[in-house]
């Protein structure tokens, strides 16, 4: 879960939303995205 939260955050910088519905799927695909590269 905290590397989970770490990436969120990461994308939040990087210029990634989450308040709107499609927004929201798209940050949460890139969140499992990386964290599938990294073996979580």
């Amino acid at each position: 879960e905290l590397h989970r939260v770490i990436i969120h955050g990461v994308l939040h910088l990087c210029g990634y939303y989450d308040k709107k519905k499609q927004e929201k799927e798209r940050m949460t695909a890139k969140e499992y995205e990386y964290l599938s590269k990294r073996g979580f």
